[in-house]
């Protein structure tokens, strides 16, 4: 099973500001949508509570959340309470892609294991309470860029960054 995390981080490698995203970016919400509609979704609680998380994971069976809060249950969602839990039900599933979509701690934990990491990165530098692991640049290899101004509806220029991890 292949493992890519996709997440959206400033120049600063901020993700988030009070459970919010600190920009607004329709491309980046539709390049995310368009890229997850065919595999599965491994979540942390947090960012499945989150307003995002209302609209990315609602009519979706395929979702796995990751909370170590043991009474957690979400409809038609699968709870895990370890990440080996986790990659253990995506397995059970016959997932052949499990898209990690943070938060932050969900990220951290998973780096290791990631085989590909699909970034949007935002040239600015912003506020915020939620962070992307840093990233050793031996160890992944751009494959893939696009990049996109700030407009009317784009807050700041940013750019879609495809790495695969150098073996």
């Amino acid at each position: 099973m292949k493992k890519i995390i996709i997440a959206a981080l400033s120049t600063n490698l901020v993700l988030g500001k009070h459970g919010r995203l600190p920009w607004s970016l329709p491309k980046d919400e539709k390049h995310l949508k368009t890229i997850i509609q065919d595999g599965w979704l491994l979540t942390g609680r947090t960012s499945f509570q989150s307003v995002q998380g209302d609209d990315l994971f609602y009519d979706r069976s395929d979702v796995i959340i990751l909370t170590r809060q043991s009474d957690f249950s979400a409809q038609d969602k699968h709870i895990a309470h370890s990440l080996e839990e986790a990659y253990a039900k995506a397995d059970q599933e016959d997932a052949h892609c499990l898209y990690i979509l943070g938060g932050a701690r969900v990220y951290q934990q998973t780096l290791d294991d990631a085989d590909q990491l699909i970034l949007t990165h935002v040239h600015a530098t912003v506020e915020g309470d939620a962070f992307f692991p840093e990233t050793d640049s031996e160890n992944w290899q751009q494959v893939r860029r696009e990049d996109h101004p700030a407009d009317e509806a784009h807050t700041y220029p940013f750019s879609f960054v495809w790495y695969n991890r150098i073996s």
